[in-house]
C-alpha cells in the first residue's frame, strides 16, 4: 500500500518511519533508579530491634568495652564485669541467641563489630568510664527480670556518655 502512493527511496523511508513508530508504542516508560544516598562520614548509632533483649546484648558490648578500656580508678571494671558475666549467664546467653537468631553469621560480625566500635569511639573516657561503672553496679545489684527491663534506660545512658 505504501508503495503505490510512494516510490523507491520515498516508500522505505515511510516503512521505517511507520515501523519505527509501531514499535516505540511497545515501548513502556521506566524512571531512572534513583541516586544512592551520600555516605555519612559517621555512622548512625546501633539502635535496638527488639526492646529487651538486644538492649541486654548492647549493654553488654558496652560494659565490655569499659572492663577492656577504663583505667586508673575504673580498673575494678573488669573484675565486676567477669561477675556480670556469671552471675547473668542465662540472661545473656538468651541475648546472643536473639542477635544469632536474626541474622546470618556475616550480618552478625558486622553488627557487633559496629557496636564495638560505636563504644569505642568515645569523646570523653571519663565520661563514659564513669557511666559504665554506675551501669554494671546497677546491673550487678539486679537479677535477670530487672536486668532486662532495665537495659534500654542503661543503654540510653552509655549512649549518652558517649557525646
Amino acid at each position: 500500500m505504501v508503495g503505490r502512493f510512494l516510490s523507491g527511496r520515498a516508500a522505505v523511508i515511510a516503512a521505517m518511519m511507520i515501523g519505527a513508530v509501531l514499535l516505540s508504542s511497545c515501548t513502556r516508560q521506566v524512571a531512572a533508579p534513583e541516586p544512592p544516598p551520600p555516605v555519612s562520614a559517621e555512622p548512625p548509632p546501633v539502635r535496638p530491634t527488639q526492646p529487651d533483649l538486644e538492649a541486654v546484648w548492647h549493654v553488654r558490648s558496652g560494659l565490655n568495652v569499659g572492663a577492656l578500656s577504663c583505667r586508673g580508678e575504673y580498673d575494678a571494671l573488669a573484675d565486676a564485669y567477669n561477675r556480670l558475666l556469671e552471675q547473668h549467664e542465662t540472661l545473656l546467653a538468651e541475648a546472643y541467641r536473639f542477635e544469632e537468631g536474626r541474622l546470618s553469621q556475616s550480618e552478625l560480625d558486622r553488627h557487633l563489630t559496629q557496636i564495638y566500635n560505636h563504644f569505642a569511639n568515645q569523646r570523653s573516657a571519663q565520661l563514659f568510664c564513669r557511666t559504665a561503672q554506675t551501669v554494671l553496679n546497677h546491673a550487678l545489684a539486679s537479677d535477670a527480670a530487672v536486668f532486662s527491663v532495665s537495659a534500654p534506660g542503661w543503654l540510653a545512658d552509655l549512649n549518652l556518655a558517649l557525646q
